[in-house]
């Protein structure tokens, strides 16, 4: 049985990479196999990620943020974009 793969592992894995390189191309280049695999297991998923505005349509929940703001975009990478487009690429 494969151990299971979340949020924190991922987040490590990110906090990992880019202490390794700034080279953003690289940076998603690694991620993009991590990102599969969060998200091909979605357990993590806490009930109130789902949650929407009723007015809006739809909703929006920070998954992860640095007390730095360290993966905050501008500043190396974005630990969304990564999720949101790596599964894609």
């Amino acid at each position: 049985m494969t151990a299971s793969y979340g949020l924190e592992d991922y987040v490590a894995d990110l906090r990992r990479i880019t202490s390794e390189t700034s080279d953003e191309s690289e940076i998603f280049d690694r991620l993009g196999p991590l990102a599969q695999r969060l998200v091909a297991d979605t357990s993590w998923l806490k009930p109130e990620y789902y949650q929407t505005d009723a007015e809006q349509g739809f909703g929006v929940q920070v998954l992860h943020e640095e007390a730095d703001h360290s993966l905050a975009p501008g500043r190396r990478t974005t630990a969304s974009r990564p999720m949101t487009t790596a599964p894609g690429r």
